[in-house]
């Protein structure tokens, strides 16, 4: 069997949806996110979209820093949907520290395309030896070992409320003793 891994459009609200189809429809890997759509802006010269090609355009992909924020998103939200799925994290990789946020937020392999384009292949051996930096220092003995860490440390809106009037509470119960 030839392994299968779905790429997944950021353009949408809930990653989640898409990323347990594809698992339903049987592949075995995810990889989050492919490129946002967007219009780069309008040349009001020739009150035309750009970029043109004779004039016309259509929205196109946008990749890079900006979207970082964004794939980690969903990237996270998939993690938590799909536990028992592999997941290729991308999106504005540019350094062994933005891989490692991909790989905490549930990503078990990352992918750089733009960071490389910006700086060119040499970059992949900075980012190799800072994580391996990171995992000394954090003693991790294995990429796998990232995978997931930070995940318990999300909860929905209503959630945050009720730790911070819990902590109110017992912060208010200690200074009463």
């Amino acid at each position: 069997k030839v392994p299968v891994c779905a790429k997944l459009t950021p353009n949408i609200t809930d990653p989640t949806v898409p990323a347990k189809a594809a698992v339903r429809g049987g592949a075995d890997g995810l990889s989050a996110i492919n490129t946002i759509l967007c219009i780069i802006g309008i040349n009001l010269e020739t009150l035309r979209p750009m970029p043109t090609v004779e004039g016309f355009s259509e929205p196109g992909g946008y990749s890079g820093q900006a979207v970082r924020p964004i794939a980690l998103r969903h990237v996270m939200e998939i993690a938590r949907a799909c536990p028992e799925v592999a997941i290729s994290g991308m999106g504005g990789i540019e350094t062994a520290a933005d891989a490692i946020q991909f790989m905490l937020l549930g990503a078990h392999t990352t992918q750089i395309c733009t960071g490389a384009m910006l700086q060119g292949y040499e970059m992949i051996e900075g980012l190799c030896r800072d994580l391996e930096s990171f995992m000394q220092q954090r003693g991790f003995v294995s990429v796998r070992a990232i995978v997931g860490q930070s995940l318990p440390y999300f909860d929905t809106h209503a959630g945050l409320v009720e730790r911070q009037r819990q902590a109110k509470r017992d912060h208010a119960e200690r200074t009463n003793r």
